[in-house]
């Protein structure tokens, strides 16, 4: 894969975290099995607060994600060593 190939599609999937619909499904599957009602990661007494730190952060923190990676996506490719 060419660095810019590697490059562009790190790129579309930063812009699908940062939508507000992705960001969104994401953050409600968090809240719910994925990670808040799942025993491996949040113990019951830590249910509640647990969904209530998500509620406020959740979103934002998918969408941080996709400017993350936007943001690292050359040093990314030439890790995985992009071609020129």
């Amino acid at each position: 894969m060419t660095c810019e190939q590697c490059e562009a599609f790190f790129g579309k999937i930063a812009d699908l975290l940062k939508t507000s619909q992705f960001a969104s499904m994401v953050a409600a599957d968090l809240t719910g099995p994925v990670f808040c009602e799942n025993p491996n990661y949040i113990m019951d007494e830590q249910l509640e607060d647990c969904q209530k730190w998500m509620g406020m952060l959740g979103e934002k923190a998918v969408s941080a994600l996709g400017v993350l990676l936007q943001e690292d996506a050359v040093r990314l490719c030439e890790e995985d060593n992009c071609t020129e």
